[in-house]
């Protein structure tokens, strides 16, 4: 029998994007699974559109948050409802390819891992412009990702039946800080290195501003990683280097 994936998505006013993100899901070659979305209080017609394609596919679930409270709630109060054994996570904006369940569960049996991630694709919204492509290194660890997290959140699946449900802290990068506590249980991730889901960056979204990222990195080593400040203070140099060197340098 096929174990069942729970797949959380956070939303919030994801009007434009939200029916393309669930469809990526919907179109999977791996059909066990059950979409849970938590609408983030959406001003826009995101919940509307969400309802209109669950009326046909029993497999989807859709709650929305009291107040707006940010993606890290979301996540948690989908993670609470959720039932599979195996946790994925894809926002209202990202894609996945039709094979990414089934490559990363085949990859998971392959190499007896818990915790397991890919390789992706990067896509601008409404600029012509070529894809680029992010392929991770093979695996990662604790001490790894406080210098350079190579975790996507959209290609990250976890096994529950190991690890526990994990939810995402609710202050600085959340899903770095998620990782780190996986981390803590589980000696490493494992990359799956096939290009397996798309990445959406768009025009002035809070992916490409650079400070305010800085600024959440410094709250999760504090925070998640539980370190002091010399510490904290040696990792954020390297993770500022390693950004400097990704974005810039690599073109």
């Amino acid at each position: 029998m096929q174990p069942l994936v729970s797949i959380i998505m956070p939303s919030f006013n994801s009007a434009r994007s939200i029916a393309e993100s669930v469809q990526s899901v919907i179109d999977q070659s791996f059909s066990n699974w059950e979409l849970i979305i938590c609408d983030d209080c959406s001003q826009d017609e995101t919940v509307s559109l969400a309802l209109k394609i669950a009326e046909s596919e029993e497999r989807i679930v859709i709650i929305s948050n009291d107040v707006n409270s940010g993606p890290a709630v979301a996540r948690n109060n989908a993670l609470r409802m959720a039932r599979g054994r195996f946790i994925a996570f894809l926002d209202s904006d990202d894609l996945w390819f039709d094979n990414f369940l089934e490559a990363q569960l085949e990859f998971l049996a392959a190499t007896s891992a818990n915790f397991v991630f890919s390789g992706y694709e990067i896509f601008y919204d409404g600029i012509d412009r070529n894809k680029s492509y992010f392929m991770p290194t093979a695996d990662a660890t604790f001490d790894g990702i406080l210098k350079q997290c190579q975790i996507s959140c959209l290609t990250a699946i976890y096994d529950s039946k190991i690890i526990g449900k994990m939810p995402m802290p609710n202050y600085g990068r959340e899903d770095l800080g998620c990782w780190l506590n996986i981390l803590k249980k589980t000696e490493k991730a494992y990359c799956n290195r096939q290009i397996l889901a798309a990445y959406r960056i768009r025009p002035g979204s809070v992916s490409r501003n650079k400070l305010k990222i800085m600024h959440e990195q410094w709250q999760t080593i504090r925070g998640a990683a539980n370190l002091g400040i010399v510490r904290s203070c040696f990792y954020i140099s390297i993770w500022a280097w390693k950004g400097i060197v990704k974005y810039h340098f690599s073109r």
